[in-house]
């Protein structure tokens, strides 16, 4: 078993590798590296995306490598400005998903992703 932590602070793993199955730990994306606040679903999950393409790029995995992605959201009435975003990361090969609503311990949070990737041998 192989761990990635790319932000020790918070107290979790990035990512755990087993045999060939990478289990993504949530991404979010409500702040900027930068800092600046975003507050609309679509500028959270275009952040949320980036974030979750940096995780695949540091243990040599792309988008196409994700098998299911679940999607958690604040509100469902989100959904439709989400799934706009998730079209242009995923155009094609489309992973499982699952979405379904939360309530998140920071109130600007509109999404968190979390998933499972394979690694080809």
């Amino acid at each position: 078993m192989k761990r990635t932590i790319l932000h020790p602070e918070w107290g979790l793993s990035t990512c755990v590798e087993v045999d060939n199955l990478v289990f993504l730990g949530h991404h979010g994306g409500h702040t900027t590296r930068e800092g600046r606040q975003l507050l609309t679903i679509e500028e959270q999950t275009e952040e949320t995306f980036k974030n979750l393409k940096i995780t695949l790029d540091t243990i040599g995995l792309t988008f196409d490598d994700i098998i299911t992605l679940n999607v958690l959201l604040k509100d469902i009435k989100d959904f439709n400005g989400m799934h706009s975003v998730w079209a242009k990361w995923f155009p094609v090969e489309f992973p499982a998903r699952t979405a379904m609503t939360s309530d998140f311990v920071d109130d600007i949070c509109r999404i968190q992703v979390y998933g499972v990737a394979y690694r080809r041998p």
